[in-house]
């Protein structure tokens, strides 16, 4: 008999679906059948998330960069539109080209750089850049999907900033 689908599978499966639009691919990071999903997909609930526009706080970016917001020459981090997705990007970078591999999360990169723990340069994703959070499966770190706004957009001005800095030379 197949287990009995919780309240919280249902919220997650319809957060999901708003992201990735599929019946499949939901189906897949949950680990139900397509037909499940399919069942318990609310259109309601996605109208009400789509509405629901959060009114993000504005950052005082001086406090990671010891100025303003600033304008960089070179774009080691950038967005990329995650396929499948609508208005859902990811961070993407250009460290392997330079050189610089490594077997984590480059986002755990990005959250050392701005002097994060990184479930707090989670928690500040969330909170502050409005993105959301997914915890695969089979994944050894969560997949952050951040939304292009104004706040991201200097999110990753910041971060290049830091990166070009002498005080971060990696």
């Amino acid at each position: 008999m197949a287990r009995k689908i919780t309240q919280e599978e249902i919220e997650k499966i319809n957060e999901l679906y708003l992201v990735l639009n599929n019946y499949s691919a939901v189906a897949r990071e949950i680990g139900r059948a397509p037909s499940t999903v399919k069942k318990y997909v609310d259109s309601s609930f996605i109208e009400k998330k789509k509405q629901k526009e959060e009114v993000l706080k504005p950052i005082d970016w001086s406090i990671f960069t010891g100025k303003g917001y600033v304008k960089t020459k070179e774009k080691t981090f950038f967005l990329l539109e995650k396929p499948g997705t609508q208005n859902f990007y990811i961070l993407q970078n250009s460290l392997p080209e330079k050189g610089i591999k490594t077997d984590r999360s480059y986002n755990e990169i990005v959250a050392r750089l701005m002097g994060f723990s990184f479930t707090d340069f989670i928690n500040f994703c969330e909170e502050s850049l409005g993105a959301e959070v997914f915890y695969g499966k089979n994944t050894l770190y969560p997949s952050i999907y951040f939304k292009s706004n104004t706040q991201t957009k200097k999110f990753i001005e910041v971060i290049n900033f830091l990166i070009e800095s002498k005080r971060f030379k990696i």
